[in-house]
């Protein structure tokens, strides 16, 4: 999917029975498991464009994953580290983002208006054309 993805630059459209599967499902294939490091790299790398509206990735370990063009709104991200993470179009629209870790990452051209980004980290991330209006600090 991700290498079609990436030449047409559609997003897939994946059915999750709710929303915590796709969150599950990267957790159990993370090293240090029964994986090594190098699938579980090539897992992360392979991620843009996804549809992951509302999925559950609270307090996901995805360090230095690709969600370029990724459709992240309502996702709760809250406490998730996402550093050096290239999110280069992403939609994160009315995410969850309290206390996520997005240090070094590239956030450029992704729309953070209304999200709760209360304690996010957005130390040395690029966000250049990056809409940072008025946060909300909702409840999640």
């Amino acid at each position: 999917l991700n290498a079609c993805a990436l030449i047409t630059k559609k997003g897939s459209d994946i059915k999750h029975p709710d929303v915590n599967a796709f969150g599950n499902w990267l957790q159990r294939i993370q090293w240090p498991q029964d994986k090594s490091r190098a699938e579980s790299v090539l897992v992360v790398k392979c991620l843009s464009f996804l549809n992951l509206e509302k999925a559950d990735l609270s307090f996901a370990a995805l360090r230095g994953v690709d969600l370029r063009g990724a459709n992240l709104s309502g996702a709760k991200l809250s406490g998730a580290n996402l550093s050096e993470s290239d999110f280069r179009r992403a939609n994160l629209c009315e995410a969850s983002l309290r206390g996520t870790d997005f240090r070094g990452a590239n956030l450029s051209g992704v729309n953070l208006n209304v999200v709760n980004r209360e304690g996010a980290n957005f130390d040395g991330a690029n966000v250049t054309d990056t809409i940072l209006e008025k946060p909300s600090y909702d409840n999640d």
